[in-house]
């Protein structure tokens, strides 16, 4: 909170003294908080399913540092219902970092494997629409930031913000990205930037929605998810690819 005082001056009018008419106040600009949400695992989630689509490989394997589902046995959960005002802000953060015992997330592909991925998908929508539904979306960029990086980055193919347009329905992320070299890093932080709104609902609360599913969980839920990935050349299981150290 932004307290200001007004002084005013005196002058004389007639040999008497007036108060003269203040200044107009200036209006602070209203805080805008940034919306985030933080998650710190603290084990690895590991999944698999056969696939014949993907360069041609009978399975494909993920690892979760984050799976709203707890389906893959490991990654941070997801709080299901969350009360956030898009209006009062105007930036939506995702933190991943590993729990305070541990400091890095470490990315390796085990032997046979050329090529890995990695996705990230995480979505609100409003417990109650406003009138018109979804209707479409605003599409604006997902800052994505490896921090604390070692060795090659991983290069990022797709990273969208989605937003509700003339309502504040829902809104969620969408990341892919391959790699070829090992690497590791501290923490992923996801910045996703909109203009002011001044739409309904205000103030809401929003339940989970995903913009993708992984193969690997067989569930009609939505799935909030972070995961590193690669498809298996001779179809069998060679472990995890990323850990927390």
């Amino acid at each position: 909170m932004i307290k200001e005082t007004i002084l005013s001056t005196v002058t004389t009018v007639k040999g008497k003294k007036k108060a003269a008419i203040p200044p107009a106040k200036k209006m602070a600009a209203p805080l805008r908080i940034p919306i985030t949400e933080i998650f710190t695992p603290c084990c690895v989630g590991h999944a698999t399913a056969p696939y014949d689509e993907v360069d041609n490989s009978p399975l494909v394997v993920h690892d979760f540092i984050v799976d709203s589902s707890g389906l893959s046995g490991g990654g941070e959960s997801v709080n299901p219902l969350m009360q956030v005002s898009l209006n009062r802000s105007r930036q939506i953060v995702y933190v991943i970092s590993p729990e305070a015992c541990k400091t890095r997330f470490k990315v390796a592909k085990p032997a046979g494997v050329k090529k890995g991925f990695f996705g990230i998908s995480f979505g609100r929508r409003s417990v109650r629409w406003a009138a018109g539904g979804d209707g479409f979306y605003d599409i604006l960029p997902a800052i994505v930031e490896f921090e604390g990086l070692e060795g090659t980055a991983p290069v990022i193919t797709y990273q969208r913000f989605f937003i509700s347009n003339g309502t504040n329905n829902s809104y969620g992320i969408y990341v892919t990205g391959k790699f070829t070299k090992n690497f590791s890093f501290t923490r992923i932080k996801i910045k996703c930037n909109y203009p002011p709104r001044n739409v309904q609902p205000v103030i809401e609360f929003y339940r989970l929605e995903s913009y993708a599913t992984p193969i690997t969980l067989t569930t009609n839920d939505n799935v909030c998810f972070a995961l590193f990935g690669y498809t298996s050349p001779n179809g069998q299981d060679l472990g995890p690819i990323i850990s927390i150290v």
